[in-house]
């Protein structure tokens, strides 16, 4: 299977190249217009083209990622651990998920962490995952659903 890097990377190339021809193609009308009466409907043309290219782009690159296999609290406690260090939450610690993330996140997968001890606010803690490979971290926000999960210690 190819990474997600690498898939972006060749993504990023391709389109590149396209907006390139485009650019290349506009330039041609451009100077069509000043010489010739059909000039201006090759620039309305490689225009539209233009358009057309930088919208399949920004569609393609909105197309959530299939699911990949759900991490486990048992494989992510060390990780899990980490963050809630890095975060300063206070032991004991309680963890919700893995349960499947919003499309528009980072990774497909959310474990959240928060700290159970009452001398601390209840801050929660959003952990992202593809497969069982942490990609980020952070303050838990509305679209990650943390608050509305059950936790259980950890």
């Amino acid at each position: 299977m190819i990474g997600h890097a690498a898939q972006d990377h060749r993504y990023a190339q391709r389109c590149l190249r396209a907006l390139t021809a485009l650019r290349r193609q506009l330039a041609r009308a451009a100077g069509g217009i000043m010489t010739n009466p059909s000039g201006a409907w090759t620039a309305a043309a490689a225009a539209l083209s233009c358009a057309i290219v930088l919208g399949a782009c920004s569609v393609l690159e909105s197309v959530p990622e299939p699911a990949s296999q759900a991490p486990t609290i048992k494989s992510a406690t060390a990780e899990i651990k980490a963050v809630a260090k890095d975060a300063k939450l206070i032991d004991p610690l309680q963890v919700a998920g893995p349960f499947e993330a919003d499309p528009m996140t980072v990774a497909p997968w959310i474990i959240c962490v928060r700290s159970s001890s009452p001398e601390q606010t209840r801050q929660v803690y959003a952990l992202f995952y593809r497969g069982t490979k942490l990609v980020s971290s952070r303050q838990s926000a509305i679209v990650d659903r943390c608050e509305l999960q059950t936790f259980k210690p950890l």
